[in-house]
């Protein structure tokens, strides 16, 4: 199993993040508990928006 959590790939995003047009933004991350799910171990992007301010 993958041994990072939500809160710990959140932290290493803002922190890689800084200075980046991703900068501040929202993530929503969802988590796999079924482990015989076949992506259960895997840590996906999924999708990036980014709007124009």
């Amino acid at each position: 199993m993958s041994h990072i959590s939500p809160d710990h790939f959140r932290e290493h995003f803002i922190h890689a993040s800084q200075g980046t047009v991703a900068e501040g933004a929202r993530l929503t991350i969802e988590v796999i508990t079924d482990t015989t799910h076949p992506q259960s171990q895997d840590v996906l992007l999924e999708n990036i928006e980014i709007m124009k301010s």
